[in-house]
């Protein structure tokens, strides 16, 4: 029996709370993004008052990112492990595999 057996259902879950996080936080960003009438204009220059879109934009982009990291070791720690047995018929697994994480980078 492994000794690990309940670390990658938690990392599944661990990375599907960050997706949906970070899916929450760039929609709320789009809701609280400058509107068009918030622009202020003072004799020669236009300028946009701050708004939280931002900050939340950034909170999205982190939460996306650390959920394609921890998703990305734990494919590799699956897929590239010594104790991984590769048969003859399966020997392009793992480079189909390596290259599905590169692309989505």
């Amino acid at each position: 029996m492994e000794n690990h057996q309940f670390i990658y259902p938690i990392l599944v879950s661990l990375i599907t709370a960050l997706g949906l996080v970070s899916i929450s936080l760039c929609i709320a960003a789009e809701f609280k993004k400058t509107k068009k009438k918030d622009l202020r204009f003072d004799g020669e220059l236009c300028y946009l008052p701050g708004s939280v879109a931002f900050e939340l934009g950034i909170g999205g982009l982190i939460c996306l990112l650390m959920g394609q990291v921890i998703g990305n070791l734990l494919i590799c720690r699956i897929f590239f492990s010594r104790d991984h047995q590769i048969s003859s018929k399966d020997k392009k697994k793992p480079t189909i595999n390596s290259l599905i994480c590169v692309i989505s980078w």
